[in-house]
Order: structure tokens, then sequence, then C-alpha cells
């Protein structure tokens, strides 16, 4: 009798650690299952925000090309922001670096993707040698500047 009892009890001692063993293995699988979730929600979550981000920043992927002729009479550029008026992004502005003293009309233009024109503004530009600072650029309201539009300055 002795014998079965010690049998059965090395019996449901064997089944425990089984089922503890068992338990560990179905929590190490449930956490890396869970990990892997995490990890595919997160990459969407960034792909989406990123998706939005580039909704609201216009003005990074605007490719915006100053003339030969500007840039050896001293204009540089720096950042430039796209803007909505009348219901379209129709204005931009352009941060203006001037290493000369300059005075003229320049005409800036912007492309649509297939590179055909679908805006145009002459205006005055004037700035004095170390001047730098923002000039604002409106189109005509039935005028959409892409973010993928390329803008040229002449």
């Amino acid at each position: 009798m002795k014998k079965v009892i010690l049998a059965v009890s090395a019996l449901i001692l064997s089944a425990c650690n089984l089922g503890s063993t068992i338990a560990n293995t179905t929590e190490e699988v449930a956490n890396k299952t869970a990990t892997k979730a995490g990890e595919i929600l997160g990459g969407s979550t960034r792909s989406f925000a990123d998706g939005v981000g580039e909704g609201l920043d216009k003005a990074g992927n605007s490719s915006i090309k100053l003339s030969e002729n500007l840039s050896k009479k001293g204009i540089k550029l720096g950042g430039h922001k796209i803007e909505t008026l009348s219901g379209n992004d129709n204005k931009i502005s352009i941060y203006f670096i001037f290493e000369e003293d300059f005075t003229g009309t320049i005409t800036v233009k912007a492309f649509d993707k297939q590179m055909q024109e679908v805006g145009r503004v002459k205006q005055e530009l004037s700035g004095k040698k170390d001047d730098a600072g923002y000039i604002d650029f409106v189109f005509d309201e039935r005028t959409n500047i892409d973010p993928k539009y390329t803008i040229t300055i002449e």
C-alpha cells in the first residue's frame, strides 16, 4: 500500500511539474505573440502618424529652384512655407538671404508633377547685404500648390 501511495504521489508531483511547464510555455508564447502584435500595431500607428504629419507639413516636399542668374547676384534661399488663402494652397512664403544688395523684379512659377506651369507671380524684391527674411508670394486663387510641385524663382 505504501508503494501505491508513493507511486501516486510521484505521479501527482510529475503532473504538477508538467502543468507548470505547460503554463510557463503557454505564457511565453502569449508574451511573444503580444509583443509581435504590439510591433505590428506600433508600426501601423507610426505609418498613420507619418501620413498625418505629411498632410500637415506642406512645405517639406516642394522643390524650389533658384535661377543661376539670381544666385550670381548674391541671393540664397532658406526654408519655405505653403499656406491656404481662398480655400487653396496658393500662398508661398520663401526665406531669402541677401549676400549682396539687390533690387529687381523676380518671377516665381509653380509647376505640377508633369512640369506643366500652373501659376506665376511677378514681384519687386529688394534687400540689403546681410539681410534675410520671409517674402510672401500669392498666386491666383485658383492655383493650388501641391506639396510635390516644383517652384522656380527667376
